[in-house]
């Protein structure tokens, strides 16, 4: 029953941003984050593309997947035996990561990128499907380009200051 519901809410998440931003506003965020840290295996695939496409619309959205304390149970995920809710978990953290250099910030301060570095070399050595080696990559790139845009940023700010 737990699923069907984390489906439901997927459903509606993925169509408009007004509907993800109605599932934050009314709590939605905690309970998705709750399901994805209780369900196991592939039942975490709904929970995991719901945090995705919440957080894909909008910066606002994607710090409240991030405040929502969705970022753990993501990451966690990182570490599932399934290469498809790997893969899931990769994008949608990729999603919360890509909108800004604090973002990027917000989810590397959480581990994800050792973690994303280990998904990659494990999948290196294994034969595995290429979708989770790519969404691996393009997570793990993105993050440290705007983690390092932001480093370099403050870097600047300190230099012109001298």
């Amino acid at each position: 029953m737990r699923k069907h519901g984390a489906t439901l809410l997927c459903e509606l998440a993925k169509h408009t941003p007004e509907l993800a931003q109605l599932i934050v506003n009314s709590g939605g965020i905690s309970a998705i984050v709750h399901y994805v840290t209780l369900a196991e295996g592939a039942n975490k695939l709904p929970g995991i593309m719901n945090l995705g496409y919440i957080a894909a619309f909008g910066e606002t959205l994607a710090a409240a997947v991030v405040l929502g304390k969705g970022v753990g149970p993501l990451a966690a995920a990182l570490d599932n035996d399934q290469e498809h809710v790997k893969a899931a978990a990769a994008w949608a953290l990729g999603q919360i990561g890509r909108h800004s250099p604090e973002h990027a910030k917000m989810v590397a301060e959480q581990g994800v990128l050792l973690k994303l570095l280990n998904v990659l070399v494990k999948a290196s050595e294994d034969e595995v499907g290429q979708d989770l080696k790519m969404k691996v990559i393009n997570t793990h790139i993105t993050m440290l380009i705007l983690y390092d845009l932001k480093t370099r940023t403050h870097l600047n700010d300190r230099l012109s200051v001298l």
